[in-house]
């Protein structure tokens, strides 16, 4: 049995993968995943690998489908999720459907009666993402990117308006906040738990939320989280995914 963590050299995630590697007592291997496209890595995974993307994008989609024909029965975190290859548009949808608080997804075929400012987000993780103030910033963005590639979003706090933001960590059913973090409350936890439900069942994960006086809003949720503010939570999900004693 070996854990494997996938890193990109796009958004370099070591430290994070260092410190989960670090609390297994399995092997475990940190491997970047243009040098295993490089090599057919795939070819060589077992049936007892255990196997974490911390990455996204189109690599991620590329290698895991390769493991998959050839070795369907190793055990991939954030499996089900990953199957489906959807975007974050679709994802903040989903959530919302069942009572999750998400900033209001904005038409471009509206743009004549949106309010701005707006969020101008690329539809993958850790891609593109500017607050735009008038419609010609978005107008003339859009006249050099795809606006398929792209959604528009509410801004649901003001420049000058009070506000918090904060980050939770989801592993093993159980939710985590920062370690030097305490302003938690049941709800986290609730809108956690419908979150990991309503995606397929997500293993791990964490959430950005933000917070003002208009309520709150998750803003964010990331599948590929190293859990490195967590100690709980990087605990939590080596407990249940690697260290089965």
């Amino acid at each position: 049995m070996k854990l494997i963590v996938f890193i990109s050299n796009e958004d370099d995630f070591y430290g994070s993968a260092k410190k989960i590697k670090d609390l297994c007592d399995i092997d475990s291997e940190i491997i970047y995943i243009e040098n295993f496209i490089e090599e057919r890595g795939w070819e060589g995974i077992t049936n007892s690998d255990i196997i974490y993307f911390l990455c996204n994008g189109e690599k991620v989609n590329f290698v895991f489908k390769n493991i998959l024909k050839v070795n369907p029965n190793c055990k991939i975190i954030n499996k089900e999720y990953l199957l489906k290859n959807e975007s974050k548009s679709i994802v903040q949808q989903k959530i919302n459907e069942i009572g999750v608080p998400t900033p209001k997804l904005l038409s471009y075929g509206d743009i004549d009666n949106i309010k701005f400012p707006i969020f101008c987000k690329q539809n993958t993780h850790t891609g593109i993402v500017f607050k735009a103030y008038t419609k010609r910033t978005i107008t003339d963005f859009f006249q050099k990117f795809n606006i398929d590639d792209f959604y528009l979003e509410e801004a649901v706090t003001s420049d000058l308006e009070k506000h918090i933001e904060f980050k939770a960590y989801f592993a093993n059913g159980k939710t985590y906040p920062k370690d030097d973090e305490n302003n938690f409350d049941k709800q986290i936890d609730q809108i956690c738990t419908k979150i990991a439900s309503s995606l397929y069942n997500l293993d791990a994960f964490s959430v950005d939320f933000i917070k003002n006086n208009n309520g709150l809003y998750v803003i964010d949720v990331n599948v590929a989280s190293g859990f490195y503010m967590s100690t709980g939570a990087r605990k939590e999900f080596v407990k249940k995914y690697v260290n089965k004693k």
